[in-house]
Parts: structure tokens; sequence; C-alpha cells
């Protein structure tokens, strides 16, 4: 093991971390995230609140 090879893995996983922050992926995915949380307190509401309604704009 050279005596760099901890310096070059700090630096790399410091260039990953920031390439990763610096991405486009993490606010995409965490508005999908929060969406997928909204829709399913939603849901559990919706059947909570009144279990025996059917859909919305009078579907039967």
């Amino acid at each position: 093991m050279s005596p760099h090879q901890p310096q070059l893995l700090r630096l790399r996983a410091a260039a990953a971390a920031y390439r990763f922050r610096e991405s486009l992926f993490a606010l995409p995915a965490a508005i999908v995230a929060v969406g997928v949380i909204l829709a399913e307190v939603s849901a559990y509401l919706d059947r909570t609140i009144n279990p025996g309604a059917t859909a919305g704009w009078g579907c039967r």
C-alpha cells in the first residue's frame, strides 16, 4: 500500500460526492418520493373518512 493511497481514496470519494451533489438526480428523486408519500396519505385519509364512497365526478 503506497503512502498516497488513503489520500487518493479520499479524493475519489470527495469527487464522487461532488458529482452526485451537482447532478440533477437528487431533486427529481426527492420530488417523486414526496409525491408517492402524499398519494399514499391522501388515499389512506380518503378510505378512513368515507370508506363507502366511490371515485369522484359522478362515477359509480
